[in-house]
């Protein structure tokens, strides 16, 4: 497989009660639904905080309530759901960190939608991550395709690090430089940060 990494951000704040959700979007036909899960014997409180890419507070309305944070209860061994409304004619995008009352007891995930009319067109899925200094994504555009992915930076400072992309050999094929501003997310895709390359998973 092309496996990109991404390598040397220092400035991440390690802490086992907070995970984040790096990509979330909402208006212009998009929701996001948000899922949490408890896997321990006492009931958690989850704060929500939405952020915009450029990391200020951004706010979504669920259900009646217009904010960027939410408090929520996830039940023991239970699972809540919430849902952005996605009632606003412009499209908005963003970043979610979730902090749970209780170190290590939520996992989830966001999935948002897109819908034409009332008919649900489309949706992905974005796991909940803890902050990493490195981490690893598979690439493949072949066929017209784009690989794209979604980087959050939770630090206060800027988060420094290098874009390595490999051939499904593992072979070096290039690194570029990337940095991401406080609290704020990147998008790219793999085409931008490395014009020219085709990129292939294994057949």
């Amino acid at each position: 497989m092309d496996r990109p990494f991404l390598h040397n951000h220092r400035c991440f704040h390690i802490q086992p009660h907070r995970s984040y959700l790096p990509q979330v979007a909402d208006g212009g036909g998009y929701k996001t639904v948000l899922l949490l899960t408890n896997g321990t014997t006492s009931d958690t409180t989850a704060t929500i905080t939405f952020f915009a890419d450029s990391g200020a507070p951004l706010s979504v309305t669920i259900g009646t309530a217009t904010a960027s944070t939410f408090s929520i209860t996830v039940p023991a061994r239970g699972s809540t759901k919430v849902t952005t409304s996605g009632a606003s004619p412009t499209t908005v995008t963003g970043w979610t960190r979730v902090t749970a009352s209780t170190a290590g007891s939520l996992n989830g995930n966001a999935i948002f939608q897109l819908f034409k009319g009332s008919v649900l067109f489309s949706e992905a899925s974005v796991p909940a991550a803890s902050s990493s200094s490195s981490v690893d994504l598979y690439a493949d555009e072949d066929g017209g395709f784009n690989t794209g992915f979604a980087m959050a930076n939770p630090g206060n400072v800027t988060a420094v690090g290098t874009l390595t992309l490999r051939t499904a050999a593992g072979n070096l094929i290039g690194t570029t430089p990337i940095s991401i501003p406080l609290c704020s997310i990147r998008q790219p895709s793999f085409g931008r940060q490395f014009p020219g390359q085709r990129l292939e998973g294994p057949r």
